[in-house]
């Protein structure tokens, strides 16, 4: 049974409804975009031009018939590899349409090659990092490639990203991700149709988008129609209508009269300005508080005056206090005879005593004593006469006796003069304060009437103010009288204005609820004659919605239909593909040699539209009980086995894929390989081992590699090189003395370190393939594990003098490169000694 005859009997097929007519064009191979607009025209009672002009989706883009997908058949050159870290390979390199073999020891360079090639076939997990000894971080690879059966040019550069061409790799990466991570099955059997599932999926994308369209224009009209609304009609977005109540509404004649009536009562009630009345009110509520404040104070609502005629009289006996003290000082100062009694009575010279004394009295004890007996404060003469120093006692004993006491009388006359100062400001101030009070006259019957006028208070508190600083004595009952009548009248007004502030605030609150009452009534009749002025754009909102719905059901639906699919798809991967699938691994495991544990299984497992294989041991993932080399064993396995379900033709390309394998396997996996070039395949393995390569290799003077070495700083490829060929050796030593002949055309001074072990890595290499292709020719070579021991005699004809000199010169050169790792302070190679190595190598080690 094949994936279409699958779905046709399924339950999901039967049960597709609106979808069957998209489904089936796709089974019978008669599906085409317009079967799409037709469906979405008969679900959605659409405009043909809604969906297909204005849909931003290209149907083709979606048709895996009308846009198949590119194979690379196989990979005719290397045109350039550019700045790849050592390597830069400019010159054109033609691969075999087979196998090809890029060979090279630990750290050559394979792994620059095997990189930039997965680079520009699009793999781009693999990371190319430039050259460290340039500043050039641009790195180019160039390819053409016989694809879809023409030659294509293809290039990769680190400033972009190539699409995945599809072509099968194999590396240590892969490997593990084989083992660690379930495997996406991505089967493609021709004879059972299975591409029919992703034909399906695909074509219900494109219709998922076009539904999106759909769904986002009418959103967007609908948007539109709602801010309009919003704005008009605000009441529908949230009250209980219905498309069939607003069809039905209407707004008659009587509704309308109505209506207009209770707007203009409303307006009536709006036009009173009762808010702003009451707060000019209550602001002259508080300033007239102010004013009482100044001369009185409140408690529970009662006001008492602070000027009365007791305190009033408390100032005068202050001011008497005063006089008597002062006249007690003057008197016993006039007795003693020795002041004249005018400077007595006279403030200042009072004053100027006392800031004396005080001054004497701040002075250190011994400066007192000098100068209350000794010296005058004055002039700072000696005191000459009795009658001087019983002046300074006398002024001394009088500052003791009455000083105090008058000082306290004149504190508190001095205060008193502050606080009247306080009210003398305040008083000041009225002027502008009246005129605001007296503008709330007319709500209170006082129109046209003014303040009571604050000058006679002022006078009074101004005559206060003199009293104290003459200390004479204040007319008590006239001064009480002015201030009484001042503060019972802003008393009286104080209260006038409370009680018409509590009046309008009242009137206030009745006007409110009269209001919120004329707008109950109104609210329904507005929403009536709005709903009537702007129905058709109520109803052309509800019937936005109800098709957004209807398409977000659909959606739904789709998405459930999609995850259907996907679970079919599980189940034919299952029955059908995933039986062949296990077949052939078990079978890659039977020639590789491996027999897994009897609790593997292999099972599949879909999220969302991916369908995965999953291997376990029991509740264990193989990685976790797998050796290094199970792990190995299994992901060939694996690989090889989808490769052959799949029939994939093109290129593989393998790097180091026997790791961890011992000989037997490394066999089978050469053998395998062969097999797939055999195919008609075009292979690449990039390897270091050379049992491997001996077994990839049938025929050593005939079969090519591309060898890879490593110089000091470039990475250097033989392409097509027999291996045992003699001939490598001969070039390798023209290479040698070409870079020496160079060096003699150039200053000693202009040749640079790295130059000159790059030329001693040609020696040292050169000497190896002497040992190999001169000293144990026939016997053994680094590409054939096995010993002929039948050639072992050809040993005796050596000469051990000879091994010496080899020894030794293959000791100086080796350290003079960069092939081995130097040790610190090694000396760095000349010039002169290069020639004179290689004139012995030259000499006695010419091939």
């Amino acid at each position: 049974m094949n994936a279409i005859e699958f779905l046709k009997s399924s339950t999901l097929y039967r049960s597709s409804s609106w979808l069957k007519p998209v489904i089936s064009g796709v089974l019978d191979d008669s599906y085409t975009s317009q079967i799409i607009d037709e469906l979405l025209i008969k679900l959605f009672n659409l405009e043909i031009s809604s969906t297909i002009e204005k849909a931003e989706v290209d149907p083709a883009d979606h048709d895996p018939v009308q846009n198949p997908k590119k194979h690379i058949h196989r990979i005719a050159t290397i045109e350039k590899i550019e700045n790849v870290g050592l390597l830069n390979l400019s010159e054109k390199m033609t691969l075999n349409p087979g196998l090809n073999v890029f060979y090279g020891k630990n750290g050559a360079g394979k792994s620059t090659i095997y990189t930039g090639l997965c680079k520009v076939l699009g793999k781009d997990s693999k990371q190319v990092i430039p050259s460290i000894y340039g500043s050039n971080n641009n790195s180019v690879v160039e390819i053409t490639c016989i694809c879809d059966g023409s030659e294509q040019n293809i290039i990769w550069t680190s400033k972009e990203s190539n699409p995945d061409t599809g072509i099968m790799l194999f590396d240590n990466q892969i490997s593990n991700v084989i083992v660690e991570q379930d495997q996406i099955n991505e089967f493609d059997l021709a004879h059972l149709k299975s591409e029919y599932f992703v034909y399906i999926r695909e074509v219900l994308e494109t219709l998922e988008e076009k539904m999106l369209f759909l769904l986002g224009r009418r959103k967007e009209d609908a948007q539109q129609i709602k801010e309009f609304l919003s704005e008009k009609v605000p009441f529908i977005l949230t009250g209980n209508f219905t498309k069939e109540k607003v069809h039905q509404h209407v707004f008659n004649d009587g509704q309308s009269k109505e209506l207009e009536h209770l707007q203009r009562s409303l307006d009536l009630l709006n036009r009173e300005e009762l808010t702003e009345s009451i707060k000019n009110i209550d602001n002259a509520v508080i300033e007239t508080g102010k004013i009482l404040g100044t001369f009185g104070s409140f408690h529970d609502e009662e006001y008492t005056l602070s000027y009365t005629v007791e305190s009033l009289t408390r100032v005068n006996k202050l001011i008497s206090d005063y006089n008597l003290a002062k006249l007690a000082l003057d008197g016993q100062t006039a007795h003693s005879g020795i002041v004249p009694e005018s400077w007595i009575s006279n403030t200042t010279w009072s004053n100027f005593i006392s800031t004396s004394i005080e001054f004497v009295n701040s002075l250190e004890a011994n400066e007192q004593r000098k100068f209350n007996e000794e010296t005058c404060v004055y002039c700072h003469q000696p005191l000459e006469s009795d009658l001087s120093k019983k002046l300074i006692s006398l002024y001394r004993e009088l500052q003791v006796e009455h000083s105090s006491k008058l000082r306290g009388l004149e504190d508190k006359i001095k205060a008193a003069i502050s606080r009247l100062n306080n009210v003398l400001v305040f008083l000041d101030s009225l002027n502008s304060t009246e005129p605001r009070i007296e503008a709330e006259f007319d709500k209170i019957n006082k129109i046209g009437q003014k303040c009571i006028d604050s000058n006679d208070v002022k006078k009074s508190f101004e005559e206060i103010h003199e009293v104290l600083v003459s200390k004479g004595t204040l007319n008590v009952e006239s001064i009480y009288e002015t201030i009484k009548q001042f503060c019972e009248f802003y008393l009286d007004l104080h209260i006038q204005l409370k009680t018409k502030s509590v009046e309008l605030k009242s009137s206030l609150d009745q006007k409110k609820q009269k209001i919120l009452e004329l707008q109950k009534q109104i609210e329904p009749l507005v929403i009536g004659r709005d709903l009537m002025l702007y129905k058709h754009k109520v109803i052309e909102f509800f019937e936005l919605n109800e098709i957004i719905s209807v398409i977000d059901k659909r959606k739904s639906e789709l998405s459930r239909f999609k995850r259907s699919l996907a679970q079919q798809k599980t189940k034919f991967m299952n029955e059908e593909i995933m039986k062949q699938f296990e077949n052939l691994l078990k079978k890659e495991y039977e020639n590789l040699e491996f027999s897994p544990p009897d609790v593997w299984k292999l099972k599949t497992s879909t999220r969302g539209d991916v369908n995965k294989r999953v291997y376990s041991l029991n509740d264990k993932k193989l990685s976790q009980i797998f050796s290094e080399g199970e792990r190995k064993i299994h992901s060939l396995a694996d690989f090889f086995a989808q490769s052959e379900l799949n029939n994939y033709q093109g290129v593989y390309i393998f790097d180091d894929p026997v790791n961890s394998l011992d000989e037997d396997k490394m066999q089978y996996v050469s053998k395998r390989i062969m097999k797939l070039v055999d195919q008609g395949n075009q292979v690449f393995v990039f390897t270091h081992n050379l049992v491997f390569l001996n077994m990839l290799v049938s025929d050593p003077g005939k079969d090519k590699i591309n060898k890879v070495t490593r110089l000091s700083s470039q990475v250097h490829i033989e392409a097509n090189k027999a291996i045992d060929n003699i001939g490598a050796m001969k070039e390798r030593h023209r290479e040698i003395n070409k870079r020496i002949q160079s060096f003699k055309q150039r200053s000693i001074l202009d040749i640079t370190e790295y130059e000159l072990r790059n030329v001693y890595d040609l020696m040292s290499g050169y000497l190896e393939d002497y040992v190999e292709q001169k000293l144990l020719s026939g016997i053994i070579s680094r590409y054939r594990p096995n010993i002929r021991m039948n050639s072992v005699d050809s040993l005796k004809g050596i000469e051990s003098e000879l091994i010496d000199e080899l020894c030794e010169l293959y000791e100086q050169t080796s350290r003079k490169g960069s092939r081995h790792s130097q040790p610190i302070g090694a000396p760095k190679p000349l010039y002169e000694e290069l020639l004179s190595h290689f004139e012995l190598l030259d000499l006695k080690f010419k091939y």
